[in-house]
Order: C-alpha cells, then structure tokens, then sequence
C-alpha cells in the first residue's frame, strides 16, 4: 500500500501516514477531539459571527482531549520500532470542540448528550459552515475506519477530566458554571476517574470489541502495574461516531479514555497543559502492546 484515499485539509485534519509492507496489516488511530492548543481553538472561534459566551476558552482548556496528539505519536512510534510491517494512519481533528463535535452525529442528540454544534453558536451561517466542516471530517473518517476494517484495527483516541463534574447543559452560562463546579471546595466533592478506561460496550452492555483484543489489553496493563476501567464512566452511545463505527465494524474498534491529570506535567484547569513524555509513554506502551497482539491474531 503506497498511497491513501485521504490527505491532510487545512484547518481541518492533519493526516499522518507511517507506511509499512505493502500488504501489511494497518492500525488506524482517530483523534476527534485533537485540536488541542489555544492556537487551535482561536482560529476558528474568531472566524464566526456568533455571540460566543465570554471565556469561552475556559470551556475549551477543560474539555478538549489534551494529550491524544502526543498519544498517538507515541503509539505510532512505537509500532514502528517493533513491528515495520505495520502501518500505521493517525487521522486527527483540527476543528475544537467546544465549537463543533466531530465525535457526534450532526442528528439531535438524546439521554443528555451533548450536541454535535452547541446552542451558544447562534449564528445560521456559522452553523452551516460548522454542519459542512463535520460533514468533511466524517468523509475522512468514513475512509479511515473502512481501511481498518479490510487491513486491521482502529482505536478513537480520547483524554477526559480528572473528575466527573456535575454539568448536564452546555449553554451561555458554561464558563460560569465551571468555573463554580472546579471552586476547591466543590471540585472535591465530584467522583474521580479512572487513569485509563476502555469504552467498548454500548449502553446495554454488548462489548463491541474482541474478546482477543480486550484480553490483550486487560494482560498489558496489569503487567505494568496500571488499573484497567472498563465502561465505568461511558458506554459507546448511538449518539456518537465512536459508537457507529464500532458497529459497522465488529470487534475491530476501541475506544479509550486517558485521564488527563496523568498525562500532564502539572494539571491545573482552565490553562494549556504540557504533557509529561515519561507518563504517556507509560499508559501508551501496553495499548500499543496488546494492539500489536490482536494485529498478530487477525494475521493469523
């Protein structure tokens, strides 16, 4: 295989193809959420019309999957040294998702479900050229996960908050009700998450991945000494693409949850965050492991 049915598009996606045997078997890693920096999220923000919340970035620095950019690199690499045969395709997301959320259907979402263009963009022509942007995403990602599916397997790369914080509505009045729920003293009182969890079941608790691949991964882990969660915190719910494309391709998608405070070199809300290379690569290492392992198996 010396060419891809999909390219980087600028302020879009950044497509990242590390090529292995011709017919070699493929590991696809999909970031959604991979606008990750200020940077990122400015570029698009102050191209729309809409009245956005004021410190509206404060949203984006608490909600935005820090760390799955250093992640899947990481990943990449790692692959690479240890088995060349394999290629591997990082597609990552350049849209932030606090503006746009390229791991939901565009349809109206239910069971509080955050939806995919948030009601804050209040603009008609923003939210179209938003609905367009997301359309041209999953054009992307349609291809990327058709490729894992004939050559090998796909992992949606995600990072979440250190806490499950009380917010069910994402309205104008975000940035104020976060900064309310991160206040130490309430901050304290939200469940914490776990370091790593897999989401592989869907809400009636049907795992979607392979039993060979989720035993891998169960193996890794407790070889390095890492608690494995799984569906604790999330199921893969119809709402989101996650979801789909691990029913359109059984056993061959997983989805995984980093916390972030384990990624950073110090988390602190409401600020960009610097990864910390030593812990990524200590939770990346057994993912990439065990992935290897169910790439062997479907090579049989």
């Amino acid at each position: 295989m010396t060419s891809l049915p999909l390219t980087s598009i600028p302020g879009l996606t950044e497509v990242t193809w590390q090529q292995g045997a011709s017919n070699g078997p493929v590991l696809v890693l999909e970031l959604p959420h991979g606008a990750t920096t200020e940077n990122e999220y400015r570029v698009v923000a102050e191209g729309l019309k809409s009245r956005l919340p004021e410190n509206l970035i404060d949203f984006f620095h608490v909600n935005t999957d820090f760390g799955t950019p250093e992640c899947a690199e990481q990943i990449a690499a790692f692959v690479g040294r240890t088995d060349p045969s394999i290629s591997v395709l990082i597609l990552r997301c350049r849209l932030p998702r606090t503006l746009v959320d390229c791991n939901r259907t565009l349809e109206e979402q239910t069971d509080g479900m955050t939806e995919a263009i948030p009601v804050y963009v209040d603009d008609s022509e923003d939210r179209r050229r938003l609905s367009d942007l997301h359309r041209q995403y999953l054009e992307q990602a349609d291809l990327a996960y058709e490729l894992a599916g004939r050559r090998g397997v796909a992992i949606n790369l995600h990072s979440y908050a250190p806490r499950s914080v009380g917010i069910n509505v994402v309205d104008g009045g975000i940035v104020q009700a976060l900064h309310k729920a991160y206040e130490p003293e309430v901050y304290e009182g939200w469940p914490r998450r776990p370091d790593i969890e897999l989401i592989s079941s869907d809400v009636h608790g049907r795992s979607l991945l392979s039993e060979s691949w989720l035993t891998a991964l169960r193996q890794a882990y407790r070889s390095a000494g890492i608690p494995l969660a799984e569906n604790e915190t999330y199921h893969l719910h119809d709402g989101t693409l996650a979801a789909r494309y691990a029913e359109d391709y059984p056993g061959r998608v997983l989805c995984v949850e980093f916390n972030r405070q384990r990624l950073a070199r110090d988390y602190r809300p409401f600020v960009e965050l610097e990864t910390s290379t030593d812990a990524v690569t200590r939770y990346v290492e057994p993912l990439a492991l065990a992935t290897l392992s169910e790439l062997a198996s479907l090579r049989g």
